[in-house]
């Protein structure tokens, strides 16, 4: 459960907000989308609340919902987390979140999926639902359009073959703890890099804001590492730089694989 926040004596005041943030995050997603699952899928209350729900393939016609919840639910994940995001404009705020979200997607469907399902290729597509090899025929069952069925199912399968699958490798290799993995979405949300390159609203202001809070968030691994009795952490900080690298290379050749459905006219969802 989320408390209101941390301690105040925490020697982690940033990493206690960020597991904040991200339970809420979760809850709002966990409880939205398995509500909106259909009847033949109905999932009890108690199921809900106590984590005891089945994980069930997705499929393309629920993903763009289910993004949507993600999106949404990554507002109050920033506002919990970071108070500095509270006094962000809204064209601000929007930049942020849109600019991080299929990031964060990646990287949390790539630990998740490794912690729970370490010995096959499935990968999270939201928060309840998954994707593997063996479902692809699931995922395209409520495509509308019904055409380029064989080609988008190769274009699936390639997707999950190389690069999904060397996410989830690359994942699998790093072995991040939950704290860890909770620093690394903290990190992918303030990615000045990406963020501000060519921001138009008041990127040197939100550049300004995400160094600090970069630093802040690293500060707390420091501590984090310290509590733990560890000296020499340095390798396993670069660790968990490169497996960011490696994350962001497989992001982009994901949502190039989306466009490619898309071209197949396949993937028709809206983009944010």
């Amino acid at each position: 459960r989320c408390t209101n926040s941390g301690p105040s004596s925490s020697s982690t005041p940033v990493l206690d907000r960020i597991r904040c943030g991200y339970n809420v995050m979760t809850r709002i997603r966990r409880t939205s989308e398995l509500c909106m699952r259909p009847l033949n899928h109905f999932v009890h209350p108690n199921a809900i609340d106590d984590n005891s729900f089945p994980i069930i393939a997705g499929t393309h016609g629920s993903t763009f919902r289910k993004t949507q919840i993600l999106i949404s639910s990554l507002f109050d994940f920033a506002s919990i987390s970071f108070p500095e995001f509270e006094n962000l404009t809204s064209n601000e705020k929007w930049h942020l979140v849109s600019g991080c979200y299929d990031r964060i997607h990646v990287i949390e469907s790539h630990f998740r999926a490794q912690k729970i399902f370490p010995d096959d290729d499935r990968i999270f597509v939201s928060y309840t639902t998954t994707l593997s090899t063996d479902t692809i025929d699931v995922f395209l069952s409520d495509y509308v359009g019904k055409t380029n069925i064989e080609e988008s199912t190769i274009a699936l399968r390639s997707l999950l073959d190389a690069n999904a699958g060397s996410g989830k490798r690359a994942m699998r290799r790093v072995a991040p703890t939950d704290d860890e993995f909770l620093i690394l979405l903290a990190l992918s949300f303030w990615n000045t890099a990406i963020h501000f390159a060519e921001s138009p609203y008041g990127d040197e202001r939100l550049s300004l804001i995400a160094t600090a809070s970069r630093a802040a968030i690293m500060q707390d691994l420091h501590s984090y590492y310290s509590n733990k009795g560890m000296s020499e952490y340095a390798t396993r900080i670069g660790q968990l730089f490169c497996l960011l690298v490696a994350t962001e290379k497989v992001t982009s050749l994901i949502l190039e694989d989306i466009e490619l459905l898309r071209l197949m006219d396949v993937n028709q969802q809206p983009r944010f």
